[in-house]
């Protein structure tokens, strides 16, 4: 069987993580509000989908909001936080992904967003020995060619995952053959309408990492 992980949110405490960086960001540089300039700057319609460092700096220079002594102090506090990511990592994550490895499962990471800053992430994590393949995708998961491998593969697939809508897509791509972990966060409500679709298919739901880790299903 082939298992696949997800990153943020999944196994990796986002809205914490983005909740410090806000934090920080605003003692480094008094122009900077991450919480809002994520969306304002990444979010809306015919804004760049994905987040990076310089990118973030670039636009909060260009618009006036910080002088490049904050620039290279914000990129400083990102630095910092970026050397401690590990303690941001959800209780079980280790525990969770052994599991099945001992199983003999081949472990995938597939993790969506700015190739480079995803690549700094899962380099400052240190946990790529975990898995058998890393994924990197800028755009969205399910058009990514590697759903393609898993479905000509001839293994079971199983997705864990955070994301209701994403997690529904690439079911969809794969076909029967497949099944859902879903782990609660801030997108696991994402798709009332479609999560109707689940019903019939392999899938359960975990308000954590750590019950599913302790299950060891």
């Amino acid at each position: 069987m082939i298992t696949v992980f997800d990153l943020d949110y999944t196994l990796l405490d986002t809205a914490r993580l983005k909740d410090d960086m806000n934090r920080c960001f605003r003692l480094a540089a008094a122009g900077a509000d991450f919480s809002a300039d994520y969306k304002s700057y990444f979010k809306i319609p015919g804004a760049p989908v994905n987040f990076s460092m310089d990118l973030y700096v670039d636009r909060l220079k260009q618009d006036g909001r910080i002088d490049p002594r904050q620039g290279e102090s914000l990129r400083a506090e990102f630095g910092r936080i970026m050397a401690g990511l590990k303690d941001y990592l959800f209780p079980g994550w280790a525990e969770i992904i052994g599991h099945y490895r001992d199983r003999g499962d081949e472990t995938i990471l597939a993790t969506f967003g700015d190739k480079a800053y995803q690549q700094v992430k899962i380099s400052s994590l240190a946990i790529g020995d975990y898995f058998d393949e890393i994924i990197y995708e800028d755009r969205d998961k399910r058009e990514n060619g590697f759903l393609e491998k898993l479905k000509k593969s001839g293994q079971k697939i199983r997705f864990i995952n955070d994301n209701a809508w994403e997690s529904l897509k690439m079911m969809r791509a794969i076909g029967e053959d497949c099944e859902l972990y879903l782990i609660k966060g801030p997108y696991f409500h994402n798709t009332k309408e479609e999560r109707e679709e689940f019903v019939g298919r392999k899938v359960e739901f975990f308000d954590s990492l750590k019950i599913l880790s302790n299950l060891k299903l």
